[in-house]
């Protein structure tokens, strides 16, 4: 699950029985309800208080829809909790929750971070096509990020042999003397 833009909260972590989850959605107004069940999750999006989207993530797997919908109301050990979003922040949540993931099980200690932001530029402007360049000045700009992009892509090809994950280990040295440590 994304992180979630945060906004007025109006309950947290209340259990899933003391709750009727259809008659939310009026309270809430604009805003989510958010579920956790024991390492599963689920999102509920209110759009003026109607359940607009839904989805739930368990074991790696994502759903959404009516088969989200009805793996919500099936989650009774979860806990709930909602908050009203602004528009703005509920301008965002659709797209939040509906992106795939570029980079999964990434760890922070490995990421270039100089380098992550081309390598998202990359991928927007291979979904965008042809579409992504209008006028002389975008299409250079265009261009020449693609080049860069064509740059990074050969030295990441490399990249992944010589960059080993950070190991921390303590080495400790122990002497016994007269069965004492």
């Amino acid at each position: 699950m994304p992180l979630l833009p945060a906004g007025a909260a109006m309950f947290e972590a209340l259990p899933f029985e003391a709750l009727v989850l259809d008659r939310l959605g009026p309270a809430v107004g604009n805003g989510v309800i958010t579920l956790h069940d024991a390492g599963q999750e689920g999102v509920l999006i209110i759009r003026d208080g109607v359940v607009s989207e839904s989805v739930w993530v368990a074991d790696g797997v994502r759903r959404a829809g009516d088969e989200a919908l009805a793996l919500i109301h099936g989650a009774d050990a979860a806990t709930v909790s909602a908050c009203h979003l602004s528009d703005e922040a509920m301008r965002l949540i659709g797209p939040l929750i509906r992106g795939e993931p570029c980079y999964a099980g990434l760890r922070l200690e490995w990421v270039v971070w100089a380098e992550l932001l081309s390598d998202a530029r990359q991928n927007y402007h291979s979904k965008q096509g042809a579409d992504c360049c209008s006028g002389d000045d975008v299409r250079r700009e265009c261009q020449t990020q693609r080049d860069r992009d064509a740059e990074h892509e050969r030295r990441q090809k490399h990249a992944a042999e010589k960059v080993e994950p950070p190991v921390k280990e303590s080495v400790v040295r122990v002497e016994h003397r007269g069965g004492k440590a």
